[in-house]
């Protein structure tokens, strides 16, 4: 027995939908054994799986994602062994998503969000930020420089146009603001006093310090305090000096 080979099915195979047949197809010699192999391992009967009374063929019904593969018929007759392969493709997904490249991000920094989801063949992704359509159409959505405009709900879209599904996949992103930009922001202007003098010293509000903050907030505010503080010193005595130096 040579030259022997596998037909399949010729139509698209859908998971949970489709079933297959795979039929050894001899041409000349006598047969003495038959056997079937997925991925090079002997496939087994099993409630989807079944084999025809002679062995020479085998039908999966219905087929799943994980009947992927190559399937091997392995024929053994009085002076030669034989072997006919036959790759099968399943249509699936796309499941099991997941959007990876973490939760957080500082403003000014770099991020990239990449969308995982099992399909055949590879879905069609796009994205949405805070319920609005944007432009990126790839698996990666990455951001040069984060800006806090950038913080929100993602969702990737991930399509199999072969399956008609799709899956929607949430990842919220939260975008911190350096501490140092804070404090900058919150520092309050020192007033300077017009040429001439003033007999009026420019006062500041009270500062309001919370006792609830961490350490480190309330020594950087104190430090701030002391800071202002010494300025209007120093601005109090030049108006003094200066409005000394008139009188006399």
């Amino acid at each position: 027995m040579t030259g022997g080979s596998i037909t399949g099915p010729t139509g698209v195979l859908i998971a949970g939908k489709s079933s297959a047949n795979l039929t050894y197809q001899a041409t000349i010699g006598t047969l003495i054994s038959m056997e079937w192999l997925k991925d090079g391992h002997p496939l087994s009967p099993s409630n989807r799986t079944t084999f025809s009374a002679d062995n020479s063929s085998v039908s999966i019904d219905p087929v799943q994602d994980t009947d992927n593969g190559q399937y091997q018929c392995r024929i053994i007759n009085p002076v030669s062994t034989d072997t006919a392969s036959y790759t099968l493709t399943v249509n699936y997904g796309p499941e099991n998503g997941v959007i990876l490249g973490g939760n957080t991000a500082e403003v000014g920094s770099s991020i990239a969000l990449y969308c995982s989801a099992a399909s055949v063949p590879p879905a069609a992704v796009n994205w949405i930020l805070n319920g609005t359509q944007t432009d990126v159409n790839a698996i990666v959505y990455a951001i040069r420089t984060v800006s806090y405009t950038d913080r929100g709900n993602y969702t990737c879209v991930a399509t199999n146009d072969i399956t008609g599904r799709s899956l929607s996949i949430p990842h919220l992103l939260i975008v911190n603001v350096p501490q140092s930009s804070v404090y900058e922001n919150i520092k309050p202007k020192i007033p300077v006093p017009p040429r001439g003098g003033s007999k009026a010293t420019p006062a500041l509000p009270p500062r309001a310090i919370s006792h609830n903050k961490p350490d480190a907030d309330m020594l950087m505010e104190e430090k701030i305090r002391e800071q202002e503080e010494q300025v209007l010193a120093w601005i109090k005595a030049k108006d003094e000096d200066i409005h000394n130096q008139r009188e006399d």
